[in-house]
């Protein structure tokens, strides 16, 4: 896998976003929320809880766990950031799987071919206002409550529930984005399939990142990962030719098994031989034998040259 990341600042004053990634195939981008309230502190528990709940074998809820009494701690300490918040999206590939779960209006994008086959659905007040049909998808565009959110961590005073998914198998050449919404009010779907379908990544994501520091008003912050390999999620060969590693291992056994007899049944055939000339002396005599009895008994029989005789000896040779 190779992966490649920016953040820029915007306009903003300070910059709430976090990310993080490990050697284990886990990917995050987190947006904090408060401002005066912390939502930079927000956003590093909650990756940070998530790197390591993931690494010690958990799974997303037991990182969520983590994140929200990590969150609790602060505000114990610190009880002047009591509101702040993040959002989350985490990326995790695992077993020539992927897996995803995400909080709040940051996304998660899959590429296969420079198109977009998968996204993540934002928890945000216009989003649902679409679904219920009191806006347009048209009107949700630039909406003055385009901002506010209906999902973020925030401890477990309000405790939340992850959106978690598994988008199947691992193709070479997938590419993912997991990024902020302060990317997103810079490009829209149709131009991001574009940028990333008509360049290399790191082209693509030099593109992608220009604008953001030109034109953003918000913290911009993306995770690119691109698959170059079939990985089990460590970087390791998932798949060979793509065959699964078991069944990989299954015809490697036949084929080892089918070599060590190749090499052995000569051997075999060599002894048998050798068995037969040290038979034959013996054999020898006993022929004589009776072809001496059988000449002192039939003196004068010719050799037949029957058909049938000689089928029969056809036969036993």
């Amino acid at each position: 896998m190779r992966h490649y990341a920016f953040s820029e600042l915007g306009q903003r004053a300070n910059n709430e976003d976090f990310l993080a990634f490990d050697d284990q195939g886990v990917f995050i981008v987190c947006d904090g929320v408060g401002g005066n309230e912390k939502g930079e502190v927000a956003s590093k528990i909650v990756a940070e809880s998530f790197l390591k709940a993931l690494a010690g074998g958990g799974d997303f809820n037991l990182a969520l766990s983590m994140a929200q009494e990590g969150v609790d701690h602060w505000i114990e300490e610190h009880p002047e950031s009591q509101g702040m918040a993040t959002t989350l999206t985490v990326l995790q590939l695992k077993e020539g799987r992927v897996h995803v779960a995400w909080c709040g209006d940051s996304r998660i994008y899959q590429f296969r071919s420079g198109e977009i086959i998968r996204r993540t659905v934002d928890h945000s007040w216009v989003n649902d206002a679409v679904k219920a049909g009191i806006i347009t998808q048209e009107e949700a565009n630039g909406h003055p409550k385009s901002n506010v959110i209906t999902r973020a961590i925030q401890g477990s005073h309000r405790p939340v529930r992850l959106e978690i998914e598994d988008w199947g198998e691992i193709e070479l050449g997938d590419v993912f984005m997991l990024c902020s919404d302060g990317v997103l009010a810079c490009w829209a779907d149709e131009e991001l399939e574009c940028v990333v379908s008509g360049s290399s990544l790191p082209e693509a994501v030099a593109t992608i990142q220009k604008r953001c520091a030109e034109a953003a008003n918000d913290n911009a912050t993306a995770i690119f990962v691109q698959v170059d390999q079939h990985t089990n999620g460590v970087g390791g060969p998932e798949r060979v030719l793509g065959i699964h590693p078991k069944l990989l291992a299954s015809v490697l056994l036949l084929v080892v098994a089918a070599l060590l007899v190749w090499l052995i049944w000569p051997k075999a055939e060599e002894h048998e031989v050798e068995t037969i000339e040290w038979a034959n002396p013996v054999m020898e005599a006993i022929n004589a034998t009776d072809v001496e009895e059988l000449s002192e008994a039939d003196e004068g029989i010719q050799p037949s040259t029957s058909s049938n005789l000689m089928t029969g000896k056809g036969v036993s040779d």
